[in-house]
């Protein structure tokens, strides 16, 4: 048969199979990625992540944009192993580009990918924005336990925080594939408009603890006033009241208070969730912190 003729062309000294080391290497789920042309140039990546980023569409967009960021890191990682093993020294085109050095997504690459989810109509976006940007913070995890430094930088950046935000809010402009709704019914497009911003706030608590890590260590960095303004807006735009919710507004506030970005729409935000009493609070409190810093 088939199958048996391919068992006995395999040499009898075989070393574990290659793939297996990179199934190790990649999110499982994303290991069956498409491949684009042969041996693409960066050139080629960053326009075709380009073209998906100006596209507002369906969830296949922002996954077929993952798919050649994903398939862009398998490639990297089997020219790199096929390199070491083979004792390869670079080599370069005529136009001065190394051919046989491996290439990985750049922050664009990255940020190209959060583009698409920022503009997707599916109404779970800011969930699938914010767990392709934490497995982007693992491949980079997994790179430096490893001890790779990539000559091409690819740290999130300020653009990477303001495209998640923009995929958690939803307002009067957000509209969604009616392929998501059972019907076309009203009830049916606000019940999963409700959902959508439920999932957009929930995410947003988790985006501002990791702008707080971000912050930390690039304190020179200030998020813009539209940028609090829009992470605000994702956080408030549900009936949800709870201790953590307020919270994470009281500190977003602070925060941007702090930056010297507040503005009368924000303040209008924040007082909007909070009682006068918990918001005279909160600026009391804000006092007290300045004045202990001070002393």
């Amino acid at each position: 048969t088939q199958d048996s003729s391919l068992e006995a062309a395999e040499p009898a000294s075989t070393t574990p199979a290659a793939s297996d080391y990179h199934i190790n290497m990649v999110p499982k789920h994303l290991i069956q990625t498409k491949q684009a042309i042969p041996t693409p140039t960066r050139a080629i990546y960053n326009m075709v992540l380009l073209m998906y980023g100006k596209e507002a569409g369906s969830r296949y967009v922002a996954e077929q944009a993952e798919d050649v960021v994903w398939g862009m890191i398998v490639r990297g990682l089997q020219l790199e192993e096929f390199n070491q093993s083979h004792d390869i020294e670079g080599t370069t085109t005529k136009g001065g580009e190394d051919m046989s050095a491996p290439l990985y997504p750049s922050t664009q690459n990255w940020n190209c990918v959060l583009q698409c989810w920022s503009r997707s109509s599916d109404p779970n976006r800011a969930f699938f924005a914010y767990s392709f940007f934490k497995s982007w913070m693992e491949w980079n995890d997994s790179r430096g336990k490893v001890g790779v430094v990539d000559e091409v930088g690819a740290s999130c950046d300020l653009q990477s925080f303001h495209l998640m935000i923009k995929s958690c809010v939803v307002d009067e402009s957000t509209t969604f594939d009616d392929e998501v709704f059972d019907s076309n019914s009203a009830s049916s497009k606000k019940l999963i408009t409700q959902r959508a911003k439920v999932i957009g706030s929930r995410v947003a608590i988790g985006i501002w603890r990791d702008i707080r890590v971000w912050k930390d260590q690039n304190a020179e960095i200030t998020l813009t006033s539209d940028t609090y303004y829009q992470l605000l807006q994702a956080l408030c735009q549900t009936t949800d009241r709870s201790r953590g919710l307020l919270a994470a507004v009281a500190a977003v506030f602070q925060s941007c208070r702090r930056d010297g970005m507040e503005t009368k729409h924000i303040t209008d935000i924040v007082r909007g969730v909070m009682t006068e009493s918990q918001f005279q609070k909160l600026l009391r409190s804000e006092k007290k912190s300045a004045a202990s810093v001070k002393n």
